[in-house]
């Protein structure tokens, strides 16, 4: 259900660029974690037929994050959207055109990109972390900066929720060792 979302969110942005609040993106970066996004944006920019290239940074393992399993989600997404409503059709899933090369070693585990591109955010007002969006933005920005999407237009996905949760931990009188625990870096990137 939560990749129907996106399919409407896709619908959504086609919107917005007919009204000319937006100009069409060529590309669109975000994060692939458990794919729902990426998934559905495909899915509702094929089903109007519009030309975006949804380009998804893997950023989980691929165990969650592969190839079958974006078309697996798309078919059955597809299907179930067919099912609601028939005049919707059955499409093919497009080649899954998940981007390696920004996970680094592991999920959780930061990078010098990904940290970097955080640092370059963080003045712009642009809330970055280094799990999933970090490392998104500087796969973008590695793209921009080698041509390969000179002339086009670039949209970045945010999917990072930027509200704050309510630090609980302030009111909790902590063992020293978990004070010191809950306190520190915990990697070398994690500043």
């Amino acid at each position: 259900m939560g990749t129907v979302g996106f399919v409407s969110a896709a619908l959504e942005l086609a919107e917005q660029i007919r009204e000319g609040v937006c100009p069409k993106p060529d590309f669109i970066y975000l994060p692939l974690g458990t794919m729902g996004t990426a998934v559905g944006l495909t899915l509702g920019f094929a089903l109007i037929n519009l030309d975006i290239n949804v380009v998804p940074i893997r950023v989980v393992s691929k165990s969650i994050a592969r190839g079958s399993r974006f078309s697996s989600l798309f078919t059955q997404t597809n299907a179930l959207l067919n099912q609601l409503n028939p005049s919707i059709p059955i499409l093919s899933p497009p080649t899954p055109p998940i981007r390696d090369g920004w996970f680094g070693s592991g999920y959780g585990e930061f990078t010098a990109e990904g940290q970097a591109a955080v640092r370059l955010f963080k003045p712009l007002g642009i809330g970055l972390e280094g799990t999933y969006t970090g490392k998104t933005v500087a796969a973008m920005l590695s793209d921009m900066s080698s041509g390969t999407t000179a002339g086009k237009t670039v949209m970045y996905w945010m999917t990072y929720n930027r509200v704050a949760a309510p630090n609980t931990l302030d009111t909790v009188q902590l063992p020293d060792e978990l004070e010191e625990l809950v306190n520190r870096p915990f990697q070398p990137l994690d500043q």
